[in-house]
């Protein structure tokens, strides 16, 4: 095998620089491959950057530019065939490592000039031991300790060893969900799949049926969590009319009677649900939109406690916490004013694991909302699928018991 004469490999790009004058007329060209881009000169010449090439006694049509940087040396080593054993250096070229036979005994040229550690330049004596050490008969891998105690007799049966426990040991440990994902029983019932489905035509009946029957229970905790939102979004508005009648100097029986009568307005205006009579006094209006406040603003100071709003969703069938054993009652909306601040600690208490519930949750109520009217598409797919293995994975799958 020999070693061909060097040719140096010359990225050519089109360049729209003004061309030099004078230009040389021709350059020595052994082969150019216009597709590549890549030309292969004999030698190497000292041209200017831009230069007019010449192939076959014919002009190029375009002008190339010469990029210094890719000028590598490119070696061939053919067999007496004519057949290409190996090749190194130029761009895109194979590596110069061993192609399964013995190198020269020299350096190319690029790892020559580089001080690279080129294969080439291993001698006789150091390819025969590599090729002895290839060939030799490989040895027998080390068996594993515990392999290598059964092929002796020794006794390897220990708990420890083995992914499970021996009679009367401790059985292993289930997933521990936290003690408060029973609040969620709502939500982890609930089938987000045809949620916020634009309603089919009414002569699919069959369709129309079965997406109502897995959408009850999530759409009846979702109406929970409307109302909530708009209490608290309500209790909001009650502050800042209170504090607006503050700096205009009114007292406060007159600020909370201005407060209601405002809000009241409003609700007329947006046609909200809630009815309230034009011959309702003053009074009775402000007790009646103050109860409603009150257990806004304890939600509001929760939702603040926790973090996240998703802790809105609590949400359970009445009968349930009957089986919930001494697991405390979430009763925010029934219990007495003196109770609360006692309720909201336990609330928070890490045993309860509330707070990280929710953080986990973190994220679902913005999933949801994106469901609605959207129809049947892969982000529809994606987002149920999110919400279930969030639910999922915080609260598990509603065998707590």
């Amino acid at each position: 095998m020999t070693a061909s004469t060097p040719r140096y490999v010359y990225k050519l790009v089109p360049s729209d620089a003004p061309i030099p004058e004078p230009l040389p007329d021709k350059l020595p060209v052994s082969n150019l491959d216009q597709q590549s881009g890549f030309i292969h000169l004999s030698t190497a010449l000292q041209v200017p950057n831009t230069l007019k090439f010449f192939f076959k006694d014919e002009p190029l049509v375009y002008v190339l530019r010469i990029e210094y940087e890719k000028v590598e040396p490119e070696i061939r080593w053919e067999s007496p065939d004519g057949k290409v054993c190996g090749l190194r250096g130029g761009e895109g070229m194979f590596p110069c490592l061993p192609l399964d036979r013995s190198w020269p005994g020299e350096k190319c040229d690029r790892c020559a000039v580089y001080n690279y550690a080129c294969s080439a330049s291993m001698t006789a004596s150091q390819d025969k031991q590599l090729q002895k050490q290839q060939n030799a008969t490989p040895h027998m891998a080390p068996l594993p300790q515990s392999v290598e105690s059964l092929s002796t007799g020794s006794s390897v049966c220990d708990s420890q060893k083995f992914n499970y426990k021996l009679p009367g040991e401790q059985a292993i440990d289930k997933p521990s969900w936290p003690k408060c994902a029973p609040y969620f029983s709502s939500l982890i019932k609930s089938s987000w799949d045809f949620f916020g489905w634009p309603k089919l035509p009414e002569t699919d009946s069959t369709g129309t049926g079965i997406m109502d029957i897995t959408t009850v229970e999530a759409n009846r905790l979702y109406l929970t969590l409307e109302a909530r939102r708009w209490a608290i979004n309500i209790c909001r508005r009650y502050q800042s009319f209170i504090q607006e009648c503050t700096g205009w100097g009114l007292g406060v029986e007159e600020a909370r009677v201005y407060a209601s009568q405002r809000l009241a307005y409003e609700a007329r205006k947006d046609g909200a649900k809630w009815v309230i009579l034009d011959d309702m006094e003053a009074t009775e209006l402000v007790l009646r939109l103050e109860s409603m406040l009150t257990v806004a603003l304890r939600w509001q100071s929760l939702m603040d406690a926790v973090g996240v709003p998703e802790v809105l969703l609590i949400q359970y069938v009445n009968g349930e916490q009957k089986s919930w054993r001494d697991l405390l009652l979430p009763d925010v909306t029934s219990v007495s004013d003196e109770d609360w601040p006692s309720l909201l600690q336990a609330l928070l208490s890490p045993a309860l694991g509330l707070k990280e519930a929710c953080l986990k949750l973190s994220g679902v109520i913005d999933m949801i909302e994106c469901l609605g009217g959207l129809e049947l598409s892969d982000l529809r797919i994606y987002l149920a699928t999110s919400i279930r293995k969030r639910v999922q994975g915080a609260l598990g799958t509603g065998s707590w018991e």
